[in-house]
């Protein structure tokens, strides 16, 4: 037997989803020698060293090329470009403070990723699209 994964996501298909989970544990054999462990778990919380890969080797390089600037320079004027600010006050003084893609969940670095794309087409310049997608959710898991 290969292992079982579902995804459980909301949207159109989660009903589905919860049934093909439910129909695999149900048609399980539990014997002596058939034994199984099930485990629910949040899935992918963190961003993925996939989609790190993707932004800083090839999302962050279209943009230097396009630009002419440094690594650090087009990591910076992205961030400042697409991604919202939080607005605070300390000791008497107002800074924004752009969300960090260290501290990004898998959605979050997913639609920033999709925002530095879209812009860097906005301006001509063609980003080839991450392939690693594919990976995470599999037709079967739909």
């Amino acid at each position: 037997m290969s292992n079982f994964k579902q995804l459980l996501r909301a949207g159109q298909f989660t009903e589905q989803q919860k049934t093909r989970a439910k129909t695999f544990i149900d048609s399980l054999e539990v014997a002596e020698n058939f034994e199984y462990i099930i485990e629910v778990k949040p899935y992918l919380v963190s961003k993925t060293a996939e989609q790190r890969g993707y932004y800083y080797g090839v999302i962050i390089p279209h943009f230097m090329e396009f630009q002419g600037c440094t690594k650090n320079e087009a990591d910076v004027c992205l961030k400042e470009e697409l991604l919202t600010p939080k607005v605070v006050e300390v000791l008497g003084k107002v800074y924004e403070i752009r969300p960090s893609i260290a501290k990004m969940n898998i959605r979050d670095m997913s639609s920033y990723i999709d925002s530095c794309i879209n812009f860097l087409g906005s301006w001509g310049v063609n980003v080839p699209p991450p392939t690693y997608k594919d990976q995470y959710v599999p037709e079967d898991i739909i």
